[in-house]
């Protein structure tokens, strides 16, 4: 169910290191679901979400977070009920009405995304496909991959952190 929140603000920020190279689609989901701001488009490249509000000063939780993480936000003041919240980023389909976008160095919780969809399991089409679907696409045309010492595994829900922990360097993911 997408609908507002009312007393709800979403501020959406333009920050560097930059996962992608077109505007996207930004949103917080309550974990769990049966919440969401719905998409609000954001012009730049930077690939955050962003949220100042009374309700996230309860926990001292505001701020910048990437595309996947959780955070907590308190709708109705600070003695009542803490939901966790997750920030959902999608891309924008390339100008000229294409349905192919091109991700370089997809993020997720702040590192690399892995190439593998779960620990060691599904790698290369696998991971890739993953990614696509969780920002809105259907699947992945191509990807190259690097190993930059530390990535986010999806499926698996942690990090990476060795030399030989592959990611990828970009994905092209179509509708």
């Amino acid at each position: 169910m997408i609908r507002a929140f009312g007393a709800f603000i979403v501020v959406w920020l333009a920050l560097g290191a930059s996962a992608a190279q077109a505007d996207y689609w930004g949103r917080w989901d309550r974990v769990g679901g049966g919440w969401s701001t719905g998409w609000i488009r954001h012009t730049g490249d930077a690939n955050v979400c962003g949220h100042y509000h009374q309700g996230c000063r309860c926990g001292n939780v505001c701020g910048a977070y990437p595309n996947g993480a959780v955070t907590t936000w308190w709708p109705y003041g600070c003695n009542r009920e803490m939901w966790q919240i997750r920030c959902s980023i999608r891309p924008i389909s390339q100008p000229g009405g294409g349905q192919r976008v091109r991700i370089n160095h997809p993020r997720i919780q702040g590192a690399i995304v892995d190439w593998c969809a779960s620990w060691a399991t599904n790698c290369g089409a696998g991971g890739a496909h993953q990614y696509c679907r969780s920002i809105g696409y259907s699947s992945a045309a191509d990807w190259s991959t690097f190993t930059p010492g530390r990535t986010w595994v999806m499926g698996s829900n942690r990090y990476c952190q060795a030399p030989n922990c592959a990611g990828f360097q970009h994905v092209t993911c179509v509708r």
